[in-house]
């Protein structure tokens, strides 16, 4: 597990799952949980490498044996279909990566219900699409529809990836010059993540930011400064 998180033994990493897998097929033959999770955790670490070729082939594989093992209607084949579609993106297949991503999507609620991570995660990773296809107002419509969704699906709690979702729309909305709601958006993130994170946080220096190039945008520089200022000290802390 270390492995995989450390972004210096990456190849290290890939070559212990390698020989995982190689194990697991030996012992527990082609068709088994252990394959699957093998296989996906060398998708997750091709993915951390940039190599969206390699992922795909890991995740595909994964496809082949998960009906056998789970069924054809299991959250295992949704979050394969999901990881297939955000491999397809990034390698630029945005018509491919949105028919999978409406697959799990489907998949998801009809295991889950509409309001649930699973489906939160889709959105999100559909409304990318939809900017990187310059559909700007679609996109801007699913990351509402995903912030709603994550409110409604953790009774209005605070989470990191609630917080994330609030930023990611705030920039919509400042990319669209519509400053006075991306106020709004980064300022309701920057108060959850301190209620979060007491301490100093990641995530606050990147919403800081955020709010400086708001500012910037606006023309407010001197507080554009400041903001950029307490980003810095706060990635420095972290």
């Amino acid at each position: 597990g270390c492995l995989l998180k450390d972004p210096n033994k990456l190849d290290e990493g890939k070559e212990w799952l390698l020989e995982s897998l190689r194990i697991f097929k030996i012992g527990y033959g082609e068709n088994h949980a252990n394959v699957v999770a093998a296989l996906s955790n060398l998708g997750s670490l091709a993915q951390k490498q940039g190599d969206m070729d390699t992922m795909l082939a890991m995740y595909k594989q994964t496809l082949r044996i998960i009906p056998k093992i789970f069924g054809n209607k299991s959250k295992q084949m949704a979050l394969s279909l999901m990881s297939i579609g955000t491999a397809h993106s990034g390698q630029g297949q945005y018509d491919l990566a949105m028919a999978k991503f409406k697959e799990a999507l489907s998949m998801h609620k009809k295991l889950s219900g509409e309001d649930n991570k699973d489906v939160l995660m889709v959105l999100n990773n559909m409304s990318i699409v939809l900017e990187k296809q310059g559909k700007h107002d679609e996109a801007l419509k699913m990351k509402e529809k995903a912030v709603e969704a994550q409110r409604s699906h953790l009774s209005g709690g605070d989470s990191d990836q609630a917080a994330i979702a609030l930023l990611e729309l705030g920039v919509s909305y400042s990319k669209r010059n519509m400053f006075a709601e991306a106020r709004v958006k980064c300022e309701e993130c920057l108060a959850m993540v301190r209620r979060l994170h007491p301490e100093k946080h990641a995530i606050e220096g990147r919403i800081l930011h955020q709010m400086g190039q708001l500012a910037s945008d606006q023309g407010l520089y001197q507080e554009a400064l400041q903001l950029h200022i307490q980003a810095a000290a706060n990635y420095k802390d972290t």
